[in-house]
Order: C-alpha cells, then sequence, then structure tokens
C-alpha cells in the first residue's frame, strides 16, 4: 500500500504540472496577444498628444506599473503574516 500510495502521489503531482504549464502557455499567448493590440492602440493615442511611445515600450510600462502595485497593495494588506506592520 505504500508503494501504491508513492506512486499515486507521483502522479498527481505529474498531473498537476502538465496542467499549469499548458495553463502558463496558454496565458502567456493570450497576453501576448492583447498586449500586441492594446500597446498599438495606446501608442496611437499618446501620439495625439505628442508622445511619441513605441507600442513596445507602452507594455513594458504597464508589466512593470502591475508589480508595482502588486507589490504595493500586497504590502499594504498587511505583508507577510508575522510582520509587525504593514506600509
Amino acid at each position: 500500500m505504500n508503494a501504491l500510495h508513492a506512486i499515486a502521489i507521483l502522479l498527481s503531482g505529474l498531473c498537476f504540472a502538465g496542467l499549469s504549464w499548458a495553463a502558463l502557455r496558454c496565458a502567456e499567448k493570450a497576453a501576448g496577444a492583447y498586449g500586441a493590440g492594446t500597446a498599438a492602440a495606446t501608442a496611437r493615442g499618446l501620439e495625439d498628444i505628442f508622445l511619441f511611445v513605441p507600442p513596445h515600450r507602452v507594455a513594458e510600462m504597464a508589466a512593470i506599473m502591475a508589480a508595482v502595485s502588486g507589490v504595493l497593495v500586497f504590502l499594504a494588506a498587511g505583508g507577510v503574516a508575522g510582520s509587525p506592520m504593514a506600509i
């Protein structure tokens, strides 16, 4: 029974890893397609106010701002459990 239990755990881990990989690949392709279209439209809109920013830079700025805002919200919400205080 112990060997069977170990095999079941191993197969469950492999299934989870495979499904996670497939989900991440799908999300990567969807984010790339969405980002390309949105960045190009945003760059055209910025050109109207004489800010000439390449579309790939718009996508990079959006990714940086998403990461920074995520970290700030995490810290403002209390951060890591057991820490003395938030921001």
